[in-house]
């Protein structure tokens, strides 16, 4: 990929880049996906998870279990809620999580329906912030 040559074969670099220059990427959409279809597809996807977890709890009156669920992704996907949540200048570098690195998501409800409350973790940091499923997307605070 030409990007990448460019970039002089840099993954930090072309992490930063891609997560930055949505010019670029939005325009060249036969080279590599947009960031913004990847952001739509991740909180389309968390969504997902959170609409089927209500469903089995309200199908198991009585019996609230919580779900576990593994979820594997390319960094450049993660990486949009790792920015939407804690900043990616905060992690230090852009092509956060590497190899192998786990993100933690809990939920929990709220009185609104729309609103669920996630606690996230990567690494050594750890925010509660609150996913709104009708825009879907990262709130910092409840509106």
């Amino acid at each position: 990929m030409q990007r990448f040559r460019d970039l002089d074969e840099d993954f930090e670099a072309f992490a930063r880049d891609h997560l930055e220059d949505n010019e670029f990427y939005e325009h060249s959409p036969d080279k590599v996906e947009p960031s913004s279809h990847k952001r739509q597809r991740l909180y389309r996807a968390l969504e997902y998870l959170i609409r089927s977890a209500a469903k089995s709890n309200n199908e198991k009156a009585g019996e609230s279990k919580t779900p576990h669920v593994l979820a594997v992704s390319h960094f450049e996907v993660i990486t949009h809620l790792i920015n939407d949540v804690f900043g990616i200048e905060s992690i230090g570098r852009y092509n956060a999580p590497a190899f192998g690195e786990s993100v933690y998501i809990e939920g929990y409800p709220t009185e609104d329906s729309n609103i669920v409350r996630l606690k996230v973790r990567f690494n050594e940091h750890e925010r509660d912030v609150f996913f709104d499923r009708s825009t879907r997307s990262i709130q910092h605070t409840t509106s």
